[in-house]
């Protein structure tokens, strides 16, 4: 069964071009070519001053984080990287430990964090990101640097809430 995904076609991915580093959860460095500047994966979670005047977001989602913990994380390192590095361009680098599932690879809230989450609510303020599930992506639009100050997350009370429904065509 395949499950949904968002349509991420306007965000840019390229077979040629400078590289885009990616650690895999055995600890070893994979590579993968995409058209991009040169930006280099921080060996440690935080927000680190890149190459080239960009700023390098990582967070590493354990075993034991919700959704929330991961939301709210990320969020407000990248708070931290526009208080910081003010309307720099930010990369944002994502893993995640544990959270297996049949979605994707993934449970279905981190696979929907990957997918809804990421791109309606994390995406626009990057210039770009790589998280396991979308591997390296470029935002067709500008970086957004208008970030507001925190980040409330509501209860979903729709009825498919927490499960990964198949693609109406499918």
């Amino acid at each position: 069964m395949n499950a949904p995904c968002v349509n991420a076609s306007r965000w840019t991915r390229a077979a040629s071009g400078p590289r885009f580093s990616a650690r895999r959860t055995d600890g070893a460095r994979a590579s993968r070519d995409v058209s991009a500047p040169a930006y280099a994966k921080p060996d440690a979670p935080g927000v680190h001053m890149g190459l080239n005047t960009t700023v390098a977001v990582y967070h590493v989602v354990h075993a034991d984080d919700t959704f929330e913990d991961a939301a709210q994380a990320v969020f407000g390192m990248l708070i931290e990287a526009q208080t910081q590095y003010p309307d720099w361009p930010r990369v944002v680098y994502l893993d995640i430990e544990g959270h297996g599932g049949d979605a994707g690879g993934f449970d279905p809230d981190f696979y929907e964090f990957q997918q809804d989450f990421w791109f309606s609510t994390i995406a626009p303020f990057a210039t770009a990101f790589e998280t396991p599930l979308t591997g390296p992506l470029l935002n067709p639009e500008p970086q957004r640097n208008d970030l507001p100050d925190a980040l409330r997350i509501g209860s979903d009370e729709r009825p498919h809430t927490g499960q990964v429904i198949p693609n109406a065509g499918a």
